[in-house]
């Protein structure tokens, strides 16, 4: 009998949990105590957004397979985690280039298998691909000016600026995943 069970589920929280964190900590600026305070985990600001925040980005090429690794990654953490405002603080840095001012997010789309066709299933997913990305983006979009509401669990209405697929992956069993670039 083994001492420890397998520590790789462990591990990989630890990392979806600890990556975050350290991506917000390099992306936001240094604040004064009277632009921002935290009280029990609750953010409030004087006139500031969590977009105001954010480090301007210099316009470098752009990695969009990393992008869609990292904003994938904090989507996850953020559907594991719903209430937690740092996490979504984390996504909002990641997901907004300020050089370009883009927003990136990845969308998850799976095939129907009752579908006569296999590539009519692999449109499908596509779609539901970009569906997801354009929900994504709302909330991106919507935690930009304030991270604790809408909750991720609300249902959301409103208008998404218009997104080009940069990358699109398709996983075994036609499972699609789509990175979407939303102008600001």
């Amino acid at each position: 009998m083994k001492p420890y069970k397998n520590t790789q589920p462990v591990l990989t929280a630890l990392v979806l949990i600890i990556l975050p964190i350290l991506l917000f900590i390099s992306a936001c600026e240094q604040k004064s105590s009277k632009d921002e305070e935290i009280v029990t985990g609750q953010f409030k600001s004087h006139e500031k957004t969590v977009i105001d925040s954010l480090k301007p980005r210099e316009a470098s090429p752009v990695d969009y397979g990393q992008i869609m690794e990292t904003v994938f990654q904090l989507e996850d953490s953020v559907k594991r985690y719903p209430d937690a405002i740092d996490v979504r603080r984390s996504l909002v840095a990641a997901a907004y280039d300020t050089a370009r001012r883009k927003v990136y997010t990845v969308g998850f789309g799976i095939p129907d298998t009752s579908t006569a066709s296999s590539l009519l299933a692999l449109k499908g997913a596509e779609r539901a691909a970009l569906v997801d990305a354009q929900r994504w983006a709302m909330f991106v979009m919507r935690w930009m000016q304030n991270p604790i509401e809408p909750a991720i669990t609300d249902r959301v209405t409103g208008d998404v600026p218009p997104g080009v697929t940069v990358q699109k992956a398709v996983w075994p069993g036609n499972q699609v995943y789509l990175l979407v670039e939303f102008s600001m």
